[in-house]
């Protein structure tokens, strides 16, 4: 994910203005990506992103959501699902390692909008 708005350098939280804003970001997986959704409550409810024309079966696709952004604090996270039907997971829960290989948790940014 691509994060919108003003990053704080300290915090790592974005800073946006209410309204529509447009989040987008880039899929990857061993097989075709079908299917990219998005979560502005921080994986409680989820909705569909569009997807761009891949550019072959291994390639990275592009996805977007226009997100219309209300005032307050958001985990905000992307999550794909490939051809076989996996999809990333929540938590790498046991997963973690040095090089960061084989971690395709679901990544998520907190933003302020206001």
């Amino acid at each position: 994910m691509a994060p919108p708005g003003i990053p704080d350098y300290l915090s790592r939280r974005r800073h946006v203005r209410p309204g529509r804003v447009t989040v987008e970001g880039r899929a990857w997986s061993g097989l075709a990506v079908e299917r990219v959704e998005f979560s502005a409550d921080g994986g409680l409810t989820w909705d569909d992103a569009d997807l761009g024309e891949p550019l072959g079966p291994y390639a990275w696709v592009r996805w977007a959501y226009e997100w219309d952004a209300p005032p307050g604090e958001h985990e905000l996270c992307g999550r794909a699902t490939d051809a076989a039907g996996e999809t990333q997971p929540l938590s790498a829960e046991g997963a973690w390692n040095y090089g960061g290989y084989g971690v395709n948790v679901v990544q998520r940014v907190r933003v302020t909008v206001g």
